[in-house]
């Protein structure tokens, strides 16, 4: 029935078109247009094709006496061919840029995170189907990445890119991706797509973040990255209060974890110590968050439970195949980040309330 309805719709508009056209084309036959003349009329090429065919003396006669077979077409025209004000052409290219980036992140997301459960899935077949051994061998790196790029979404849809936070996720993204790609090439095609998607689309992202999405501002990224290094290690060397030691002690244990693993005889990867960047620059965040008490944010709620999820990760490693002291401590760490988050998330809907 739903077909039927849906033939007799397009049969019916199909007949109307048809019959407009043929009352029209039999008004210039009453009205003694021939074949030269309407050719002559349609030969000015300084106009588009349909002002060059309304262009004749006969022909616009016929407009005004006919206007049901032709009102609205010359209306349309200028409607199209109008141009856009200076604010409103800058306002479509800002859409479209957001539009653009965002949709990058959500390839960048889907992408790594696809890649991370067909990694999991290999891992749990090569491991006689144990599901632990797979959990603890798989590489969080790319679940990091993923997480990265679903934030970064809300980022660009809430024009906040231009913050600190979020100029310092687009830059991890973009180092990830680039040395994935330079390293991964084992890895698969869906690897290397999506790596490059995540380094060029974050590049982008931090472009509009120092630069606007207007691409007015006159800021370096070489002065911007300078200014934030030198912003880094001032939070580093400030603990205002104890969730800040916290998350600096995370921070800290981060950049100990590779010593620790080559005294045991584990060599690292590129990816793994970016991976470990990775880490590090989101419990720094982190700590920036907690030394501003901002923690109750969706992004630091959502960085916190990043976080628990990569430590809880590599603390099973770590105490099963490094060293056990160190895997406790990332078991706290993880423990610490998931405490906050379930923290700041109740604080939040008691706000919201």
């Amino acid at each position: 029935m739903l077909y039927s309805s849906h033939m007799k719709t397009i049969l019916l508009l199909s007949l109307l078109t048809l019959a407009r056209t043929s009352a029209f084309q039999l008004a210039l036959f009453a009205r003694g247009v021939s074949v030269s003349q309407w050719h002559q009329a349609t030969t000015d090429t300084t106009l588009t094709p349909r002002r060059r065919l309304f262009a004749s003396p006969t022909i616009s006669k016929i407009r005004q006496e006919w206007p049901l077979f032709t009102s609205g077409s010359d209306e349309a025209e200028d409607k199209e061919s109008s141009p856009l004000s200076d604010d409103d052409a800058m306002q479509t290219k800002v859409t479209g840029r957001k539009k653009r980036v965002a949709i990058g992140n959500r390839i960048v997301s889907v992408g790594y995170l696809a890649w991370t459960l067909t990694s999991l899935v290999a891992f749990f077949k090569t491991s006689n189907n144990d599901i632990v051994t797979a959990l603890v061998s798989i590489d969080p790196g790319p679940l990091l990445a993923a997480g990265f790029a679903y934030i970064l979404i809300g980022a660009c849809q809430n024009d906040r890119l231009s913050s600190d936070t979020y100029k310092r996720l687009n830059l991890m993204l973009a180092t990830f991706g680039f040395v994935g790609l330079l390293v991964g090439q084992n890895r698969g095609e869906l690897w290397i797509i999506t790596s490059v998607i995540a380094m060029v689309n974050s590049i982008k992202g931090y472009g509009y973040g120092i630069k606007g999405w207007k691409l007015t501002e006159s800021v370096s990224p070489i002065v911007d990255m300078m200014e934030g290094c030198k912003a880094n290690v001032k939070c580093l060397l400030r603990v205002p209060n104890e969730r800040s030691v916290g998350y600096l002690l995370a921070t800290l244990f981060v950049g100990s974890v590779p010593l620790c693993m080559l005294k045991s005889g584990i060599k690292l990867s590129v990816v793994s110590y970016t991976t470990l960047a990775m880490l590090a620059a989101t419990t720094l965040t982190l700590k920036d968050a907690a030394d501003r008490g901002r923690l109750e944010g969706t992004t630091f709620i959502e960085l916190n439970a990043m976080t628990a999820t990569v430590f809880a990760q590599l603390s099973a490693f770590l105490y099963s195949r490094v060293c056990q002291p160190f895997g406790v401590a990332a078991g706290a760490i993880s423990l610490f980040s998931a405490l906050v988050g379930v923290s700041s998330f109740n604080k939040k809907n008691q706000k919201a309330a």
